[in-house]
């Protein structure tokens, strides 16, 4: 590596790198040329990075002919030249998201070995996963999106009676967070991140108002609550649930407190909830302690990606599963449903909705393949909460 380093470091003190080129443009000009050098400028992992960021140094009159000696020079020495690894070497403390994914992809196609490859996955995983950052403002990079958002600036977005976020024109490209509990500022953190991928919204200053309630003091709103009604400004979320977090793919994800938060499951029947689809084995546990109504009297709806999330009304979330499982139980438990019709019900719930949890739960209970123990680690769980008590 430090071969390497030095190498490039000569070379960026050569002609091939203009004294008054600023490192953020020089940084870009050599990812560039790397693309360019592997034929890869129309390949979709790369389109967007070289399209923004590449392709207006190429073109711009200070730094065209600069461009033009690194390509050729890149063209006769190749690797001797330029890489992957000699680019993060040198500019390693520099590199946002964007420049990470890019190298990483370029790393891969250009065969680097494995532990490379791996150090750079972690490091773009690590940085895309963390929402601890250096402050309590999100850049606003959503200009480029087609679906628009617009929160309403008189308005706030309300969780029952412990939380609420309220909205004011922001500016300086940014999305500005305060709040008077600092889990929920990384909390809506992570989220705004997310949104600004997916969606163009204006510049706002957000206030988020956390409220202590008698006897829900240990009770958190969910990432994936926050997010959906981020994603979903006006729409009402009565007797419906998100519970669960998010990568920084759009991956649903399990939350890990699914367990600790379900009273709130067990205060009304017809309760709509949607969870990470990897919580289906949690719900079964949870039944042994709370009984196995608990999971099938609410609707569990398995989640896999936030895009889930604004299709429920015609794609991925279908609302007619929702009504057809309100029948099913309306009728079974009047006795007018049962045995074989039942399950050929049930059935047929999953046919619209796969990932109907509790519809798969409730075949699994009817056909006698429920858990019948949990998990030991789940059992010490259990035990050291009562044994707190």
């Amino acid at each position: 590596m430090l071969k390497y380093f030095l190498v490039f470091s000569i070379l960026f003190t050569t002609s091939y790198a203009e004294d008054k080129m600023p490192p953020e443009v020089s940084l870009k000009m050599y990812v560039g040329t790397l693309i360019s050098y592997h034929n890869l400028t129309s390949n979709s992992k790369y389109l967007n990075y070289f399209s923004r960021y590449v392709a207006p140094i190429f073109n711009s009159a200070a730094y065209s002919e600069t461009c033009r000696n690194v390509r050729a020079y890149q063209s006769e020495k190749g690797k001797q030249f330029l890489t992957a690894k000699i680019i993060f070497g040198a500019y390693r403390n520099m590199l946002n998201d964007e420049d990470l994914l890019v190298l990483l992809n370029l790393a891969t196609h250009e065969k680097e070995e494995q532990e490379f490859i791996q150090l750079l996955s972690q490091a773009y995983v690590s940085r895309m996963d963390s929402v601890i950052f250096i402050n309590d403002s999100i850049d606003n990079s959503s200009a480029d999106n087609t679906k628009y958002i617009k929160y309403d600036i008189f308005n706030p977005i309300v969780f029952g009676e412990d939380l609420q976020i309220k909205f004011a024109k922001g500016e300086g490209s940014s999305i500005d967070i305060r709040s008077n509990h600092r889990k929920y500022t990384d909390i809506v953190k992570h989220c705004f991140r997310q949104i600004v991928k997916n969606y163009k919204i204006d510049d706002y200053k957000v206030e988020i108002i956390w409220k202590r309630v008698e006897g829900e003091d240990s009770f958190m709103r969910s990432p994936l609550e926050i997010y959906a009604a981020l994603a979903n400004p006006g729409k009402s979320m009565k007797n419906t649930t998100y519970f669960g977090d998010f990568s920084h793919t759009g991956k649903i994800r399990s939350w890990g407190l699914i367990r600790e938060n379900f009273k709130q499951f067990q205060k009304s029947a017809s309760r709509v909830a949607y969870v990470p689809v990897e919580d289906l084995e949690n719900l079964k546990e949870i039944s042994l302690l709370y009984g196995k109504s608990s999971v099938i009297r609410n609707q569990f709806i398995g989640l896999q990606t936030t895009s889930e999330l604004t299709e429920a009304d015609g794609n991925d979330l279908k609302p007619e599963a929702i009504h057809l499982y309100d029948d099913i139980m309306s009728q079974a438990n009047k006795g007018q449903l049962k045995g074989a019709a039942l399950v050929s019900a049930l059935n047929k719930v999953l046919s619209i909705q796969p990932t109907h949890l509790s519809a798969r739960l409730y075949i699994d209970l009817l056909e006698k393949k429920y858990v019948s123990k949990m998990s030991l680690m789940n059992s010490f769980f259990e035990f050291e909460i009562l044994f707190n008590q």
